[in-house]
């Protein structure tokens, strides 16, 4: 069925049955999530390729369990197509992160991709790379991967169109039904959503969402915020009198989380924090707009309406009722006035390049002494090898930022500071003695690999702004390579090891232990070439179980016959290139496409994909080509960014 079709059921499409291995006698399906698996089986029964949707994270992993169950009692076979060889490097990489029986390898194994955002990166970019292959039939994916990642999946099935207590958006919903049907392929994709139970409010949560016209237009993310945060205003006021709310909007105290006798405490701690990410969201916008400007407190206003004409923003608010046109703006232009009349020139430009709001910025202030004093130890005894004193400062650091939104994870675990040491040591995650560990390595991706990254350049760029250029103090500025941003994203105070991960190299493991076997102190992509070409590396590699015997065939993949095209050095070469243009050629300085997909790999088109002239060969490159319209009638521009030189075909 595709969505809004009249008939929505598909009688006998599942039939329920008895397991035929094991002990257990009951029946399959016998509940929400079993449907949803043996729709999705069903589906692949008749050739398709299927992506089960679950709209919160937490459901992902259960999910996993649940198929792995239905196959050791016989209710599902595997979907793996392929020798498990195609899988062994997406193994290797799983296996150093969560130990070879974890959940989401066994699913792996079955021909299952279990996909979800607090994935260690290694391991997700291998699962999308088998996605993009086609070597896997089915995904188990949180909003992550269904919004973000252009899938080859024919069908769509959701497990459920709630995200707790609250309905998808329609915005959501459609793009997450756009990941159904495979682009230049399929006219059209199945979309199902099974019921096990609660079959009202199910259909009514599904028709309300189809129904819904909303989605089907663009909306400008800028007015979502404001329409948010003044309608919590208008909440608490208790009032759609457009006079009282612009008058409310234009005082100070708007900007304090507008408190709600009637909600319970659960629910407000839910909407404050909903009001501080809206809020933040809404400072970064109004510091993008503005940029490295200098605007005063009088100008801002008019400095944002300068900047946003002719933007989606504009276009829809012309949908709005008059005296609503007037109050949405007047919410931004508050907002701005508010956060001009508290900062200095200094600080927003600060705020600005760390990409965080007024809030943030402000924490970010009061602390800047110490902050800036711990990542420059930590810079500084990373390059000199101090390990401990390199961790301490990298804990005292994490310690104050972890404290502050939007660095703050969404739940510290009791023993984030081990944990933080051990990650830094290049010491293993996975306990081969557990087998949950998933708590931990979530935790590490979203803490240490994202957050505290970005915390650290945040107060470094913050700095730079604030930099006093006849100060005789040491400078977070001269120490351009962030040793410590390498180190946490990396995991490991090795900068050796940390370029070796950060180019590519997917076992991190693997990686210390080829620095150290070799004695390399590389810091630089040119260093790390030489290396690579070095004739140790070589007579190493040739090894069965080198760097480890784990991760020996990621070495081969990484470091293979085709390593020398990927390390070589990236030049810049212009060229001239005959085209038949359908018409009139495009003015000079119009940017280009080459390609538009599958039969089309010669087509020359406009950005917004319109196709406009016609290649007499077909491109190929490593890198970059950027083409160019000169205004002549047979030829236009290229110029090549990368590796050799454009291949024609």
């Amino acid at each position: 069925m595709s969505v809004g079709d009249e008939k929505p059921f598909i009688p006998k499409f599942v039939v329920a049955k008895k397991p035929n291995r094991g002990r257990a006698r009951k029946l399959f399906p016998s509940d929400q999530a079993e449907l949803c698996i043996a729709t999705a089986w069903r589906l692949v029964e008749e050739g398709q390729t299927v992506l089960v949707f679950c709209p919160m994270r937490r459901s992902v992993l259960p999910m996993a369990a649940t198929i792995i169950e239905m196959h050791k009692r016989g209710h599902i076979d595997s979907v793996l197509e392929q020798p498990v060889s195609a899988l062994a490097t997406a193994l290797a990489v799983g296996a150093e992160w969560f130990g070879p029986d974890h959940d989401l390898l066994a699913c792996l194994k079955l021909g299952v991709a279990v996909h979800h955002g607090a994935l260690p990166t290694p391991y997700r970019k291998e699962i999308e790379r088998l996605l993009r292959e086609g070597v896997l039939r089915v995904t188990v994916s949180s909003p992550t991967l269904a919004q973000g990642l252009n899938l080859a999946a024919t069908s769509l099935v959701f497990r459920g169109v709630r995200r707790g207590r609250d309905l998808l958006d329609v915005s959501e919903f459609r793009n997450v039904v756009g990941r159904a049907g495979r682009a230049y392929i399929d006219v059209e994709g199945l979309v199902l959503y099974p019921m096990f139970n609660s079959h009202r409010q199910r259909r009514a949560d599904w028709q309300d969402l189809i129904a819904n016209q909303g989605g089907r237009e663009m909306e400008s993310g800028l007015l979502r915020l404001i329409v948010a945060l003044i309608s919590r205003m208008a909440k608490k006021l208790g009032t759609r009198d457009m006079s009282q709310l612009l008058e409310y909007v234009a005082g100070q105290a708007a900007w304090e989380f507008p408190v709600i006798a009637s909600e319970t405490v659960e629910e407000a701690t839910e909407e404050r924090q909903r009001w501080d990410r809206h809020l933040a969201s809404l400072d970064t916008a109004i510091f993008s707009l503005v940029g490295e400007t200098v605007v005063s407190y009088m100008d801002v206003g008019a400095k944002l309406d300068e900047m946003l004409v002719a933007s989606l923003f504009e276009r829809r608010l012309v949908r709005y009722v008059e005296d609503v046109r007037k109050l949405l703006p007047a919410g931004l232009h508050s907002r701005a006035k508010y956060i001009w009349n508290n900062t200095t020139t200094t600080q927003r430009r600060g705020y600005f390049l760390a990409g965080v709001g007024f809030t943030a910025g402000q924490a970010l202030d009061e602390r800047a002494p110490e902050l800036e004093h711990l990542l420059l130890a930590a810079n500084v005894n990373i390059g000199l090898g101090a390990d401990d004193e390199a961790i301490a400062a990298i804990t005292a650091f994490a310690e104050i930022v972890f404290d502050i939104a939007p660095f703050k994870p969404e739940r510290l675990v009791a023993s984030w500071k081990s944990l933080l040491r051990r990650w830094l040591l290049g010491q293993p995650v996975a306990d081969a003695e557990s087998r949950d560990n998933d708590e931990a390595i979530q935790f590490i991706e979203q803490a240490f690999v994202y957050n505290l990254p970005w915390a650290m350049e945040a107060v470094r760029v913050r700095a730079e702004a604030h930099e006093d250029p006849f100060s005789d103090e040491e400078k977070l500025s001269e120490h351009p390579r962030a040793h410590a941003v390498a180190a946490v994203e990396a995991g490991t105070l090795s900068v050796a090891a940390a370029t070796l991960i950060k180019a590519g190299f997917g076992s991190r493991l693997g990686a210390i232990q080829a620095v150290t076997s070799t004695g390399a102190s590389f810091d630089s992509m040119r260093g790390l070439m030489t290396w690579l070409a070095s004739d140790d590396v070589a007579a190493l590699s040739a090894g069965p179980d080198w760097p480890t015997p784990e991760s020996h065939s990621l070495w081969v993949e990484f470091n293979g016959p085709n390593v020398a095209q990927a390390t070589q050095a990236w030049n810049a070469t212009e060229y001239t290139s005959n085209i038949t243009w359908r018409g009139v050629p495009m003015p000079p300085g119009t940017p280009l496409r080459l390609g538009g997909g599958p039969g089309q790999e010669r087509s020359v088109l406009t950005a917004d994909f319109q196709e406009v002239g016609m290649l007499r060969w077909t491109p190929s490159a490593k890198g970059l080509i950027i083409a160019t319209a000169t205004g002549d009638v047979g030829t236009f521009a290229l110029e090549y960014l990368g590796p050799g030189n454009v291949a024609r075909s």
